[in-house]
């Protein structure tokens, strides 16, 4: 699957003057990841390992204040809005 984020400039005119751009698509949740080197199965997690609050409160943690549920994708959005970063629309 594909990152449910697409990261890219936005250029306007021509082209001297942009704005970053973040877009959230709308997927379904993921209910297990599957970690693979060199075709070999070496980490499979659940749900539980891929939202878990314990994830954004161990320190240090890059989620840590950005998600209570444990969500990365939650916690990237809400740093985004939290450095000027304003939605557009749902």
């Amino acid at each position: 699957m594909a990152s449910p984020i697409i990261l890219r400039p936005l250029a306007f005119g021509d082209g001297r003057r942009g704005v970053p751009l973040i877009m959230r698509l709308n997927t379904e949740p993921l209910l297990q990841v599957e970690l693979k080197v060199r075709g070999r199965t070496i980490h499979v997690a659940g749900q539980e390992g891929i939202r878990n609050p314990e994830l954004a409160n161990y320190r240090g943690s890059p989620m840590q204040g950005f998600t209570a549920a444990g969500s990365a994708l939650e916690a990237f959005v809400n740093f985004a809005k939290d450095n000027e970063f304003k939605e557009m629309g749902n």
